[in-house]
């Protein structure tokens, strides 16, 4: 692809990618979770495509990033309410036993009046998101507004060369060091490295076979996230019995830790495709 159509082609994908999340903070009744869930991701591959064409380093484009970032956080309370759930549900679905199961569907049970609050919350700052959306249609112009016409090859090889070099350090460190942070931060590098992919492919750039092998570490790396989502609420609160929670937590642990071998089974067998 030439450098004089890569930076319109990019633009073009974040634009459609900031106006779909602007679009999922509009969905109301049961679907406002799963808009929420899908609105932070479109924010995320938007960032994805700041970085790759190198705006994440220069004023406008580095000021951009950070107020898409805040509006990632400001709706991560309530997307891990409704992790929480989904992920617990995996859990029970692999459990037969009955006794086992009585305990998870309390557990569940919690998480959704959690839910619920979280919600309530959220929409008693902010009614119908409106105020989050506002942001977003601001933050949409300032998109439009930087200078994309500058992006070429050197500059998609610079970030992905970046990328790359981060994915390698977070996954030394959490590899060594075990600690949740770290397995969090070397999900981040990842998902990131793979949303820059993703933004090229859809511009028409082609991409390395083993790119989507790679999703599969994603998902693994996900799930071990999301997992110690999970054991962060349950560690933290009183409301399940002693010997119910200390079960909740144990069985969450072994699935994190069955997660953490596959994680560990993937980078035997395709280590040599990651490009650090």
């Amino acid at each position: 692809m030439s450098d004089d159509v890569l930076g319109p082609a990019l633009q073009a994908y974040a634009d459609t990618q900031l106006l779909r999340a602007l679009d999922c903070l509009g969905w109301s009744g049961r679907r406002v979770h799963t808009g929420v869930h899908q609105a932070r991701k479109s924010l995320r591959r938007v960032r994805a495509c700041l970085a790759l064409a190198g705006f994440e380093r220069e004023r406008d484009g580095k000021a951009l990033d950070r107020r898409l970032a805040r509006a990632c956080r400001s709706l991560s309370d309530l997307r891990d309410a409704h992790a929480r759930i989904d992920t617990l549900d995996g859990l029970i679905a692999e459990h037969e036993d009955e006794d086992t199961r009585l305990i998870l569907q309390r557990a569940r049970r919690l998480l959704l009046e959690s839910r619920r609050l979280v919600l309530a919350e959220a929409l008693r700052e902010d009614p119908a998101l409106v105020e989050h959306r506002d942001k977003l249609r601001r933050a949409h112009a300032d998109l439009v507004a930087l200078p994309w016409q500058d992006v070429d090859a050197a500059r998609i090889d610079a970030a992905i060369a970046r990328s790359l070099r981060r994915c390698g350090k977070a996954q030394q460190r959490a590899i060594d060091r075990g600690d949740p942070e770290d397995w969090h931060r070397w999900r981040r590098r990842r998902r990131r490295l793979l949303q820059q992919h993703a933004a090229l492919a859809a511009c028409g750039h082609e991409q390395p076979a083993s790119i989507e092998r790679q999703r599969k570490l994603a998902d693994h790396l996900g799930a071990s996230q999301d997992l110690s989502v999970l054991m962060d609420y349950f560690g933290h609160t009183r409301r399940l019995p002693t010997p119910d929670r200390d079960l909740v937590l144990d069985l969450i642990d072994a699935a994190r830790t069955h997660t953490r071998r596959r994680i560990e089974h993937w980078l035997d067998k395709h280590a040599d495709e990651l490009g650090h």
